[in-house]
């Protein structure tokens, strides 16, 4: 398991205090990026944090991030936002419930004034230097509200949202970071996007791509490093009819695209040898091992290839809705390769490290996975055997980490069998 950093427990702590306004006495500016590290524990506490957005308590904190909420911030603590310097903003990604002050109601549609808001939540320091902005709920802004806030905020350059964004590269032409969720069934062209020279990550989930035309503007970004086009629908057949290629992505993440098959994936690696990894987790090329390749292909075909799966969804969890399932799919298929003898050659000490990081994310499955590494390693060993085993090795980085995972499996389990303990010690 890894340990918390002091920076990190103290912020926990600095966290708990500010709620239970222990520092009402004092009058203390914390500065960033300690603030942000403090308000981020702070708002994973289901409590109002209403006080500290509107400088209330005793030890204030100058924010450089903030994500509304609607059910932790009242309308004063969001109008309030324009006592920070803000760098990054999320705004409606659970609705406005909370800010009816800026919904417009008309004879013809209702809609959110998100300009006005903009303007009251960001000070002219912070829309300068405003460089993250995520908006939701975007049906329900008025007409021309992308070039307004474009106007708003000239510098940004990482831009999210959950409609196709028409306009953006006259909005925000400096772009380098570009994510967009749009459910509706139109199949959409990428020009505007490809006039994004300076982008490098573009994130266009569950798109339905119908023709080679709509891929060109996506093949004419030269700076374009990563593409997330997990889910999509008719992507990689109408790429595959494209003269173009990638000029210079490194990474291409496939998640829950049925239709990446081995022939196709084979082939887009061979089209474009600037590709260094693939996300090919619940494709049909889940179960295909890809070593011959050269490059990093995250699926279930090999012990190495499971843990960069692991490693990655738990990394990523909020792109994919069914990440828990998925991680279930990931564990369960390293306990069975270990068991079945089929592990192979992988690195241990990544292996261990990667328990360690993903021990709260599932202590049970990370525990029946080392119990069966403990029984590939020392066949025949009861756990107590391994520990003395180990006791006796000269100290290393990586005899530290399986101590732990052994530690783990003695006070979870009896002789790596029968189930000792139910409670989480930790």
């Amino acid at each position: 398991m890894l340990v918390d950093s002091l920076l990190k427990l103290c912020s926990k702590k600095a966290a708990k205090y500010l709620l239970e306004d222990r520092y009402k006495h004092l009058d203390f500016t914390l500065q960033p990026p300690l603030s942000d590290q403090v308000f981020r524990e702070v708002s994973l506490k289901d409590k109002n944090y209403s006080d500290i957005i509107t400088q209330e308590t005793g030890v204030k904190l100058n924010l450089t991030k903030f994500t509304h909420f609607p059910y932790k911030v009242t309308l004063k603590a969001i109008e309030s936002l324009h006592l920070h310097d803000l760098e990054s903003l999320v705004l409606g990604r659970s609705g406005f419930s909370d800010l009816l002050e800026y919904i417009i109601i008309t004879e013809e549609r209702s809609y959110v004034d998100i300009v006005r808001l903009l303007k009251t939540c960001l000070t002219e320091n912070s829309r300068k230097n405003l460089k993250h902005l995520e908006l939701g709920f975007c049906n329900f802004y008025p007409d021309g509200w992308i070039e307004s806030i474009g106007e708003l905020v000239p510098n940004l350059l990482s831009f999210k949202c959950d409609v196709f964004p028409k306009k953006v590269d006259k909005a925000f032409p400096n772009l380098v970071h570009l994510s967009f969720r749009d459910d509706s069934a139109i199949s959409e062209n990428f020009d505007e996007i490809g006039r994004l020279k300076n982008l490098q990550t573009l994130c266009i989930p569950w798109r339905l791509f119908s023709s080679p035309e709509q891929l060109k503007g996506i093949l004419e970004l030269p700076n374009l490093r990563v593409l997330d086009i997990s889910s999509a629908t008719g992507f990689y057949e109408n790429l595959l009819l494209c003269d173009g290629k990638f000029q210079n992505l490194k990474h291409l993440d496939c998640y829950g695209s049925v239709d990446l098959t081995e022939t196709v994936l084979r082939t887009i690696v061979e089209r474009n040898p600037s590709l260094e990894e693939i996300i090919a987790h619940d494709t049909d090329s889940e179960f295909v091992d890809f070593s011959d390749l050269g490059i990093k292909v995250s699926n279930l075909a090999t012990v190495s290839s499971t843990m960069d799966s692991l490693d990655y969804i738990m990394h990523y969890n909020y792109r994919y809705l069914w990440w828990e399932e998925t991680t279930k799919d990931c564990f369960e298929r390293l306990k069975e390769r270990l068991e079945n003898g089929m592990a192979g050659l992988f690195d241990e000490d990544v292996f261990l490290e990667l328990m360690m990081k993903a021990f709260h994310r599932g202590t049970e499955e990370v525990t029946q996975c080392l119990i069966a590494f403990f029984k590939h390693l020392f066949p025949g060993k009861s756990i107590k055997e391994v520990l003395r085993h180990l006791d006796a090795q000269p100290k290393t980085p990586v005899l530290a980490k399986q101590r732990w995972a052994a530690q783990i499996v003695s006070y979870y389990y009896e002789d790596m069998g029968k189930k000792r303990r139910l409670k989480d010690p930790f």
